[in-house]
């Protein structure tokens, strides 16, 4: 169901947060729990995403990179 993700670490602590910013593939909608679950059979219980923001396209430096920066920005900033 996923076509491109990023996943930045926000916060610190018992305060952080892993936010991930999740591309569908045309015409599907994942939702937060079909992602926990996809991530729960890969990873260890600590690298599991606390947030999921849908994107149409990820943000990329000039370069053709994934721009962190720029992700992490918008985890910061209130919707």
């Amino acid at each position: 169901e996923v076509q491109d993700v990023a996943v930045v670490a926000v916060g610190e602590g018992h305060e952080g947060q892993l936010v991930a910013f999740v591309v569908p593939k045309p015409g599907k909608d994942p939702s937060l729990m079909s992602l926990k679950a996809a991530c729960a059979e890969r990873v260890p219980r600590y690298m599991i995403v606390d947030v999921v923001h849908m994107l149409e396209a990820l943000p990329r430096t000039r370069n053709g990179k994934t721009d962190r920066l720029a992700l992490k920005a918008r985890a910061r900033s209130p919707r």
